[in-house]
This record gives C-alpha cells, sequence and structure tokens, in this order.
C-alpha cells in the first residue's frame, strides 16, 4: 500500500489539485505501519507527508480541515511516544486550524472538535493544566451536541466529556451523562446489520452503567433508573428492528417514520451530498445550508411524532412516574454494576422516590471473579458445553455455596433488609431482578448460605423471584390484552439430530395427566418448526420438550432444535402472539445470554417475553433430562390444583414450590441440577 502510494505523489506534479490527497494517503499508510511495528522512521516520514499535504493547500479548499486533522493526529501520535511537548503543541494547533477553518453546522466538524478535544485533554494528562481540561470539555460538548453528522462520533465525544468531567469534578458532568443517553438510540438506530449492530453496541452497556453510577453519586436515582431503563434492551427494541419507536410510529403515520429515518440517513452520512455527483463538488458553505435545513427538518419531525396520542416521550427516556407502576405486585430491584461502585435501585409501588440501597462490598472485579468462576464450574461439569438434557451432572456444589454465599452477604441480604422483607411470611411476596452487567450470568434467585442448615439464611424463605429484562416489559405484559380461552401445546422433540431425550416422553404423560379434561394440543414426531409455529398461534400455553443451543456469535441464532429444523430466536420475535401468556420452555440454555450484550438479555426466554408470552419459565444452562419431568409434573400440579382456568400470574409460585419439592425429595440432588430453572416476567 505504501508503496503504491509512494507511487502515486511520484507520478503527480505539486500543482496538481490531488496532489495534497495522494500525500496524505501515503502518510495515513505510514503511519497505520508504524502503529504495527513501532518505527519511528515511518511516524516521522507520516508527519512529513501530511505536512506537505496541508502546505499545498491553501486555506479556503475544503479540503485543507481534514488534511490539518491528520497532521494533528500524527503529531499527537509523535508526542505518545517520545514526549516532546513541542509535538502536542503542535498538534493542538493543526486541531485548532482545523476547525476555525470548517463552518459551524459541517457534518465534518464535529469529528475536528473531537481531535480537538483529545489533543487537549492529552497535553492535560501531562502537565496537569486545569485549563486545557476546560478546554477539552468545551470542545466534546460541542462534537457531542452537533445536530448533524455520525451519531457514533457524538457519542465517542459525550463519554469523552464524561470521562474529563468526572476526573476533574466538574459541574457539567450530570450534563455530558445526559448528551450520552440521547445519542445511544441513534446509534442503535441507523443501517448496520443485526450482527454488526450488536459488534458495535456492545460498548453501550458500560456507557449506561456509568452514566447511572455517576447519576446516583449525585443523588440522581430518579434518573439513573430512567437511563438504565432506556440502555438495557437496545438491542432487543432498536436492534432487530422489532417493535422499535420508529415501527410503532410507521403503523399510525407511515410517511413521518419514513421520512425520519431518510432524513436522519443523510446526516448520519455527513460529506455525501444530495446533489447529483455530476454537479460537482459542494462548497462548504453550501454544505453546511444543506445540513442545516436537514437538521432542522429532523427536529420538526420529532416534534411532530411527540405532538401523536402515545408518542410524547418518543426517543426520551421513559419517566419513573410510568415505570413504578411495574412494581404493582412486588418490588422491582435494579442492579447497577459498574467500575465505580455497585448499587440496587428498587422500585416499589406507591412510594415517591426509587429506593437506593448502596452495595459497597460488591465490586465490579468480584463480580467479574465469581463469573468467572461459576463459568468454570459449569463447564468442569459439562453443563455448559454439552447443551443437552444429560443424565446426570457432576460436582460443583462446593464451588456454587460459595457464589451463592456471596451473592446473599452483599447483594440479596441488603436488598432484602432494605426492603423489610422477613422471614418466613405466610404467603412469600414477589420481588423482580433487573440486572446488568455480567450479574446476569449469576443465579441471583438462589442466593444464600447452604452449608449451616439455617433456612434463614436462603432467598427461597423470603420472596418468589423473578427476572425482567426491563422494567417497561412488566408493563407492557401486565397491559397484554384479555385473556382468551385456555388452550395448551406441547411439543416434544426427544431427539433432532442431537443425542436422544428419553425422558421427553414421560414428561409429556405428567403434563396430560394434570391437563386432564383441559383444551390441549401435542405435537410430537410432528413438531417441526412450521407445525410448532403454527400451532403457537392457535395456543396461548405453551411447553416446549427438546434440546436447546446458544449461538455465541450471533444471540439471535440460537435455537430450540425441533424435528427437522431450529426454531430460531430471531424467527420467535418475529412472531405475532397477541394472547399469548405462558412457556416452559425444558430446553437447554433458554436464559443464557452473550456475555458481550449481557445488558440487551439476548436469549430465548427474553425473546419469548417479546414474542407476547407473559410468564417464562427457562433454564439458565443444560438441565438433567430424568429430573425434568418431576419438575414439570409438581409445577403442572402446583399451578392447576383448584380447577379453574390456569392463571399465567402464578408461574413463578408454581416453579418457587416445584423446585422446592425437588430438592425435599431428592436429597442427594446436586445444585447445578435445581439451580438453572428460572422465571422471567409477570
Amino acid at each position: 500500500a505504501i508503496a503504491r502510494h509512494q507511487a502515486a505523489v511520484n507520478l503527480t506534479p505539486d500543482g496538481h489539485p490531488d496532489k495534497p490527497s495522494q500525500l496524505s494517503n501515503l502518510g495515513t499508510s505510514l503511519l497505520t505501519r508504524f502503529k504495527r511495528l513501532g518505527n519511528l522512521d515511518d511516524l516521522d516520514s507520516a508527519i512529513a507527508r501530511h505536512q506537505a499535504a496541508v502546505n499545498l493547500t491553501p486555506d479556503g479548499h475544503p479540503d485543507k480541515p481534514r488534511w490539518l486533522s491528520n497532521l494533528g493526529n500524527s503529531l499527537l501520535t509523535r508526542f505518545e511516544c517520545l514526549g516532546n511537548l513541542d509535538d502536542v503543541d503542535s498538534a493542538i494547533a493543526r486541531h485548532q486550524a482545523a476547525v476555525n477553518l470548517t463552518p459551524d453546522g459541517h457534518p465534518d466538524k464535529l469529528g475536528w472538535l473531537s481531535n480537538l478535544g483529545t489533543s487537549l485533554l492529552t497535553r492535560f494528562k501531562r502537565l496537569g493544566n486545569l485549563d486545557d481540561a476546560e478546554a477539552s470539555i468545551v470542545q466534546f460538548s460541542a462534537a457531542s451536541s452537533s445536530p448533524v453528522g455520525s451519531p457514533s462520533v457524538r457519542l465517542a465525544a459525550a463519554r469523552k466529556w464524561i470521562y474529563v468531567a468526572s476526573i476533574t469534578h466538574h459541574s457539567s458532568l450530570l450534563i455530558a451523562c445526559e448528551s450520552a443517553i440521547a445519542i445511544i438510540p441513534l446509534v442503535a438506530w441507523l443501517g448496520l446489520s443485526i450482527l454488526n449492530r450488536h459488534q458495535h453496541l456492545a460498548q453501550i452497556g458500560a456507557i449506561v452503567r456509568d452514566a447511572a453510577a455517576i447519576a446516583i453519586l449525585l443523588g440522581q436515582c430518579d434518573k439513573a433508573v430512567e437511563w438504565l431503563e432506556q440502555g438495557r434492551s437496545i438491542v432487543w427494541t432498536q436492534i432487530l428492528q422489532l417493535r422499535t419507536p420508529v415501527d410503532e410510529v410507521r403503523a399510525v403515520e407511515p410517511d413521518l417514520a419514513d421520512r425520519l429515518l431518510h432524513v436522519s440517513s443523510l446526516l448520519d452520512q455527513g460529506a455525501k451530498s444530495t446533489k447529483s455527483q455530476n454537479e460537482g463538488k459542494q462548497s462548504p458553505e453550501e454544505e453546511v445550508r444543506q445540513y442545516r435545513a436537514l437538521a432542522r427538518e429532523h427536529e420538526e419531525i420529532i416534534e411532530k411524532i411527540r405532538s401523536l396520542p402515545r408518542f410524547g416521550d418518543f426517543l426520551r427516556p421513559s419517566k419513573l412516574h410510568k415505570l413504578v407502576n411495574a412494581a404493582k405486585e412486588g418490588p422491582v430491584v435494579v442492579i447497577n454494576v459498574s467500575k465505580a461502585q455497585c448499587d440496587a435501585l428498587a422500585l416499589v409501588y406507591g412510594a415517591d422516590e426509587v429506593i437506593h440501597i448502596p452495595l459497597p462490598d460488591l465490586t465490579s472485579e468480584k463480580i467479574t471473579q465469581l463469573q468467572a468462576e461459576f463459568n468454570l464450574i459449569l463447564k468442569s461439569s459439562g453443563v455448559r458445553l454439552r447443551a443437552v438434557r444429560d443424565s446426570e451432572v457432576e460436582g460443583g456444589d462446593e464451588g456454587c455455596k460459595r457464589i451463592l454465599a456471596e451473592l446473599w452477604d452483599h447483594l440479596v441480604k441488603p436488598v432484602l433488609d432494605s426492603l423489610a422483607f422477613s422471614h418466613g411470611p405466610d404467603t412469600l411476596p414477589r420481588i423482580w431482578w433487573c440486572v446488568t452487567g455480567q450479574l446476569a450470568f449469576l443465579p441471583i434467585h438462589a442466593a444464600g448460605i447452604y452449608d449451616t442448615g439455617d433456612s434463614s439464611g436462603h432467598i427461597h424463605d423470603y420472596a418468589i423471584s423473578s427476572y425482567t429484562p426491563t422494567i417497561s416489559a412488566l408493563l407492557e405484559q401486565a397491559d397484554a390484552p384479555a385473556r382468551k380461552p385456555f388452550r395448551h401445546l406441547s411439543a416434544i422433540e426427544p431427539s433432532s439430530g442431537a443425542s436422544y431425550i428419553p425422558n421427553t416422553e414421560k414428561e409429556l404423560e405428567c403434563i396430560q395427566r394434570r391437563l386432564h379434561n383441559r383444551d390441549y394440543v401435542v405435537l410430537r414426531k410432528a413438531a417441526t418448526k412450521e407445525r410448532v409455529m403454527n400451532a403457537m398461534k392457535e395456543c396461548n400455553w405453551l411447553h416446549l420438550a427438546c434440546h436447546g443451543t446458544q449461538n455465541a456469535r450471533d444471540p439471535t441464532k440460537s435455537a430450540l432444535l425441533l424435528h427437522g429444523g431450529k426454531l430460531t430466536l430471531e424467527e420467535i420475535i418475529r412472531l405475532k402472539l397477541p394472547h399469548a401468556e405462558f412457556a416452559f420452555l425444558s430446553a437447554c440454555q433458554t436464559m443464557m445470554g452473550d456475555e458481550e450484550l449481557s445488558d440487551e438479555a439476548v436469549h430465548i426466554a427474553g425473546a419469548m417475553s417479546l414474542a407476547g408470552y407473559r410468564s417464562v419459565v427457562a433454564t439458565m444452562w443444560s438441565i438433567e433430562d430424568a429430573l425434568a419431568p418431576k419438575v414439570a409434573d409438581a409445577f403442572y400440579a402446583h399451578l392447576l390444583r383448584d380447577g379453574e382456568r390456569p392463571d399465567n400470574r402464578r408461574a413463578a409460585e408454581a416453579l418457587h414450590f416445584s423446585v422446592k419439592k425437588l430438592r425435599e425429595e431428592e436429597k442427594d440432588i446436586k445444585m447445578l441440577s435445581w439451580l438453572p430453572f428460572v422465571h422471567l416476567g409477570i
């Protein structure tokens, strides 16, 4: 590449208008090789080529700011290597010149502002002059607030703003966080494939958690809950393009939704002009006029949407006064994990404000350690790797007890005490856990002390636990359409190309015996993907006994293995099931998400929730085949004991007592055999 760029430079005379561009390309290639091999001659040569490109370009030329910015970046790189203050001073001067030569409203300006801010921040970190920190905040603030240009660049600038404001205790810290939170939906929106969106947004969970920690530190717990709620399930609600805010607008105003996407795309593309290429290059002033007009149109479209019924908070976080309604049946506890601190934020129906529960003994590093230890236990026990319903689970009890005790002492018990939960009440209350970060991979629902025989140290004797990917999910499930007559679908697939699962037939017999004369449908060898999907549309209750598998590279391809094919997570979400009530996923790994995207809750149980199921029983890892029929039998016996129509709102209670029964009757049961069963939803 360097040789070809050098040849292009050699063949282009100094007076040719393309010469600066050729020199800049050569400089960029040399800089890239330096970053790989570390040869300072390459870095010096890169700087020389970028300087030559600048020298050959007059100030009024539209490309001059870009060449200046490239030169500034190269000089900053040399400063970081050699520490010569002249280099960082020169980098700042070049970046400032790029900013000065670019009119406000030009789509490239936010990049130059961000580069200038980075150079100032670098000098501040070396010399400690607060004036540099203040100046960098000004640049990052301006870049993140730009109405035109790439949302990704704006978000990166907002993140740097947060960093500088945090380390200098600047008064703009909360505003910086608000800026980042406002940009996140725009980043999630535009024109990437599903997998690329997953990869691009893996960083967003950390941004939201850190912003929430800052809000908590500043006494703004309401904001923390609202921000966490907006950021938590980006992949589900926007990245997969399923029931996104724009889709909801399109249902009532299709032209308005399409225009919003079109204008947003034009603003995001930056330098790409709407003018035909054969009309020649636009001047900076013409581009500014064009993008200012687009920015105004973008704002007008959003305001029109917000004037529509039910769209007043379009692209804004849901307000606490709405979210608290999710806690009508019991507290909803959001656990925020950031590098700075860990906190629980509890929503209690009727309370005037969020209950903040500091967790001083819980740290991000501790959770990472616990998650790594637990994952090692799962792997060594064979329940993480096989993804099948095996005949037995090996070992792991001592490690599980240690991890569950840590979760009890440092997380669950402080929360229960703060909420005044008592031990062993006549009727166990409900509690919902909405977890962030790597906590999503730890069994909070079973936290406790299991070595002493003292039941007062178990969460099971205080409350019935459920999980929810977001607070809004509980609101949507509670507001679902009126229930239709009960109809149950049982679908079993004992092999599907994987190892044979002998006890699925026994599991089905238990379910049929408990359902007795109620309306139900059974699919055995006929349990193809198409038949199961069609039956799911006709039946509002579902029990699937089959293999399940997790796709770590692309979680949307995680699947239930049916006869002759896979029912993927993505296909499940696309089903329209407005009257769905309950799903029991007696399969493996149906609530095991992607470690890099834990805040987006990418698992099959979550897909079932989005498809319309108000209540879901799932598993965090492979379950023991011989125990699956026992859990199912006890579950349906408890749920159907009064002879009335089954109520999905009692599913969590039924699972709680069926697992308790299993532990009492199977004296030698391994902890990894009963721990994986979890409840999601209302």
